[in-house]
């Protein structure tokens, strides 16, 4: 029973991670409210659960707090572009779906493959502004090129969160289940079971102070 309790073992390692899944949750709900922040608050929630990864024990707020900080004029300049550019690109499909006769639908086309492009560069990019000190037009190459190496986890990735958008769209009950359950652990629980395959397409092996970084 007293190595139950121990903190080195498999059940407590467990529920000290559960735990800080929950706490880097909250957090990461509270820090997104202002919409703008989204972008500093997913590069201090992959830390946290990079972290996790890696075998350390994060103080998950004092640590949160300080990689939202670091990480907050960075991540915004690559959020809130990418929001004008998604919510132009939605526009442009709304309009395509509800006003332009059939004829006009193949426009739809390049319009989709640019957000799956955009997408599958974001799903690397803010991972790496989690874990890496660079200038952000080396981190946008080295997104997309990881992205196009790395096709069968991009590509899972990207089909997961477009499923999770149509089982929110399509069936509406089960949608606000799965709301739930992301407003308690969801965003944090995803950001842990994705950075098992970002983990491997960075090929991590050091956090982020051990490393040879390079002057944003």
């Amino acid at each position: 029973m007293s190595n139950f309790f121990s903190k080195s073992s498999i059940a407590m390692r467990f529920l000290s991670g559960l735990g800080a899944l929950i706490i880097a949750n909250f957090l990461f709900i509270i820090t997104s409210i202002p919409i703008f922040t989204i972008g500093a608050s997913l590069t201090a929630l992959y830390r946290i659960t990079f972290e996790i990864h890696m075998g350390n024990d994060p103080f998950v707020i004092r640590d949160y707090f300080r990689y939202f900080k670091e990480n907050f004029k960075q991540a915004t300049l690559v959020f809130v572009p990418s929001v004008v550019l998604f919510t132009v690109w939605g526009a442009n499909l709304f309009v395509l779906y509800n006003y332009l006769d059939k004829s006009w639908r193949w426009v739809q086309f390049p319009v989709i493959i640019m957000m799956v492009i955009a997408g599958a560069v974001l799903v690397y990019m803010f991972p790496m502004i989690a874990l890496y000190e660079q200038k952000t037009t080396k981190m946008l190459k080295d997104s997309a090129l990881i992205s196009i190496g790395n096709f069968p986890i991009t590509f899972f990735i990207v089909i997961s969160y477009v499923a999770k958008y149509l089982l929110y769209d399509l069936m509406p009950f089960t949608g606000i289940i799965m709301l739930s359950l992301y407003c308690f652990m969801g965003f944090a629980f995803d950001s842990w079971f994705f950075g098992f395959f970002i983990n491997k397409a960075f090929k991590i092996e050091k956090p982020k102070e051990d490393r040879e970084i390079s002057a944003r």
